[in-house]
Parts: structure tokens; C-alpha cells; sequence
């Protein structure tokens, strides 16, 4: 009896564990705008913000109080853990590209 119930306490616990002992498949994520080097340098100062939403796509962070600075964003995540990450901020002024923050 004894024998029993501590074979079923000892299923339950593996089974309260999850897939934690199992590493069980974790799709790669990908979040934001694909940012590229390409895609980066063909920016330059003085062009518009079409322009650059035509090279970089539509910003993935929108700050409704200052519209003269777009935010790209982008985060891959492989298993669980962030691989990489990339940032570029390009700042205007009267609407024409005047920095280029690259991190």
C-alpha cells in the first residue's frame, strides 16, 4: 500500500514538473520590424518621413505626444532566450530625417 501511493506521488510530481525535463519544442519568435544593415544605410538626412517608411516600414513604437521620431524595434527570441536585438531611432525635424540612431 505504501509502495503504491508513493509510486502515484512520485507520477504526480513529474507530472506537476510540465515539460520543464523534457525540453519540448519552442518555435523561434520574431517581433517587431525586421531591421537589416541594407535597409539602415539607405537612410540619409533630409529625406522624408515616407521615405522612410517606404525603406523601413511602418514603426513598431508610435509616440502619440512627439511624431517626429520613429522608434524600429526588432527582438528575436530562439528557445525562450533573446538572441538578438536591434533598435533604430530616427529623429525629424520639419518632417525631413535629421539623426540616425543606430543600437
Amino acid at each position: 500500500m505504501i509502495i503504491r501511493f508513493s509510486i502515484i506521488c512520485l507520477i504526480f510530481c513529474l507530472f506537476l514538473t510540465g515539460c520543464e525535463y523534457f525540453h519540448v519544442y519552442q518555435p523561434p519568435v520574431q517581433q517587431g520590424n525586421i531591421i537589416s544593415d541594407k535597409s539602415v544605410a539607405r537612410l540619409r538626412p533630409g529625406m522624408s518621413k515616407v521615405a522612410v517608411t517606404t525603406i523601413m516600414g511602418s514603426p513598431v513604437i508610435v509616440n502619440t505626444f512627439d511624431d517626429n521620431r520613429f522608434n524600429y524595434v526588432y527582438e528575436y527570441y530562439e528557445r525562450g532566450r533573446k538572441i538578438q536585438f536591434r533598435r533604430v531611432i530616427v529623429q525629424f525635424r520639419n518632417a525631413k530625417v535629421v539623426r540616425i540612431i543606430r543600437r
